[in-house]
């Protein structure tokens, strides 16, 4: 017997397909193999979601899908845990097979268009992706962040200084491992660590401490924000915001016409954030347990 689902709501197959494929190049996993339209993955012991779970491949043909239960079979063959990670590529008939079962919350996957070279508000795309994302509200930086390419210390708002490095600062590492105390935090942490290039960490600063971190990658033109974090101390100063802007404004010198990033579905204020920001919701997905096979919790993103 299966759960009730909340299945995911219609999202523009073209942005879906885009998002998929740059998340997949800038979150790399320990493994990859396919089975029949199923692109899946194991990383970071099982504890991180999106690289231990199978999902619909961006690449694949959706009317040649294996069953689930032929997924769940390529995991037991390894000795690994099956999970599905569902987004609207996955088709509606799939949802009902016997064994599989939706858990965790829901998440929300948000974009936006990036500005044009000189801040004049957000780019119209030309390349179909919908019109939702390309009319996100302007959202420009400040002074020098708006030009600066690679990351020297930049003036944003609530006076929050927001440095850009290509390699991992050894205050980011120290402030994200003080932040995720669970079991989760040191694969996090290498997780970033490996992101491709381009990419850039983002440490904000206050009152000489450091009071929030970023993460911004560039794949296929697309701009991913990951782990943007706020020092507890330091909330409602305006941090996170510095940070999200200091990206998105190397993430257009960088090459990017849209970015995007992914936040807990019931997370109201981080979503209503990114909305100030510019980013509108793209679409969801969610996690499904296949069978009654025993498994760790993978966090939801």
């Amino acid at each position: 017997m299966t759960t009730a689902w909340s299945r995911p709501a219609p999202a523009d197959d073209a942005l879906v397909r885009r998002l998929e494929r740059a998340a997949l190049r800038a979150v790399p996993a320990e493994s990859e193999w396919e089975v029949r339209g199923w692109l899946c993955r194991w990383g970071a012991g099982g504890l991180v979601g999106r690289v231990a779970s199978a999902a619909v491949s961006p690449y694949a043909d959706p009317a040649d899908l294996a069953p689930a239960s032929e997924v769940a079979a390529s995991y037991g063959a390894r000795g690994l845990p099956p999970l599905l990670r569902v987004t609207p590529l996955t088709p509606p008939d799939l949802l009902g097979e016997p064994g599989l079962r939706e858990t965790r919350s829901p998440v929300l996957v948000m974009a936006r268009g990036l500005e044009g070279p000189h801040g004049d508000g957000p780019q119209r795309r030309a390349d179909g992706l919908g019109a939702s994302v390309a009319e996100s509200a302007t959202v420009a930086g400040s002074g020098a962040a708006d030009a600066e390419p690679s990351g020297s210390a930049s003036q944003l708002e609530g006076g929050a200084a927001v440095a850009l490095s290509e390699d991992v600062p050894d205050a980011w590492r120290a402030a994200f491992l003080e932040h995720h105390t669970s079991a989760e935090g040191p694969p996090r942490l290498a997780l970033a660590a490996a992101a491709p290039l381009p990419r850039r960490f983002a440490v904000a600063a206050l009152d000489g401490a450091v009071a929030g971190l970023g993460l911004g990658v560039v794949a296929d033109g697309t701009l991913g924000v990951f782990d943007v974090l706020t020092v507890p101390q330091r909330r409602r100063r305006g941090v996170a915001t510095a940070v999200v802007r200091a990206l998105l404004a190397w993430g257009r010198v960088a090459g990017a016409d849209l970015a995007y990033l992914q936040v807990a579905a019931a997370n109201a204020s981080a979503v209503a954030l990114y909305e100030r920001l510019g980013f509108r919701r793209a679409y969801a997905y969610s996690y499904a347990t296949v069978s009654s096979a025993a498994s760790p919790s993978p966090s939801p993103a």
